[in-house]
């Protein structure tokens, strides 16, 4: 999904942050698992720096690459024409119930129509990781990367771009952008997971386009 001028960068779930309970929320599955308010977003259980599996250190990775993109979408916002990501940290229509919820809404906004420029922006520091280069701490064997593209289930229904990353445990989403859609939207998700709940029930509806990530497709 691309930036057009039409939104001023105002993702419309903005305006409906109600739809969303309370409650702690991991930061890579996005799942609830505790309904006390935190200063900080967190782990869950499954995710957290006590759990040693591929699929947690994954999430750890793919947080530190979010962040790395994130940091880089206010000059995006600027060369739209969007106000500033900074002056929209409150949703309307329903007050935030803590400050760990407010950040969910700064990804929120921070996210908006970036998911085919994390494609292009993220793209190298993934081949670096699988090469060896770069995220060495995590110790993670990549196998294989996809860059995927497809539109999304309803209510939605637009074009939208992830990641595929294949490890020994499993193939998994990355979806850096994802969050754009709302706080519930994971961060990293089984693939299988993935289709059966952010993409359309009816296959032929997905208009599936996967590239193979590579030296060679990095800048496709």
């Amino acid at each position: 999904m691309q930036p057009n001028h039409s939104t001023q960068g105002i993702p419309p779930i903005y305006t409906h942050p109600d739809r969303f309970p309370s409650g702690a929320r991991c930061r890579a599955c996005s799942r609830i698992y505790g309904q006390d308010q935190f200063d900080n977003v967190r782990f869950c259980r499954d995710h957290d720096e006590r759990n040693n599996s591929e699929e947690a250190r994954l999430c750890h990775l793919s947080v530190d690459l979010q962040e790395l993109f994130l940091a880089r979408c206010s000059s995006y916002r600027d060369i739209m024409g969007w106000r500033p990501a900074y002056k929209l940290w409150e949703p309307q229509n329903a007050p935030v119930r803590s400050p760990s919820e407010t950040q969910w809404w700064k990804w929120v906004v921070q996210s908006y129509r970036m998911c085919e420029i994390s494609h292009h922006n993220l793209a190298q520091p993934l081949l670096d990781c699988k090469e060896g280069r770069r995220f060495e701490e995590y110790n993670l064997k990549i196998l294989a990367m996809y860059k995927v593209r497809f539109v999304t289930i309803s209510p939605h229904d637009i074009w939208h771009c992830a990641f595929i990353i294949a490890l020994n445990s499993g193939m998994y989403v990355f979806d850096p952008t994802g969050v754009q859609f709302g706080p519930d939207w994971p961060l990293v998700s089984e693939w299988g997971t993935y289709r059966s709940m952010r993409m359309k029930p009816d296959e032929s509806q997905w208009n599936l386009e996967i590239v193979t990530l590579s030296s060679n497709t990095c800048h496709v």
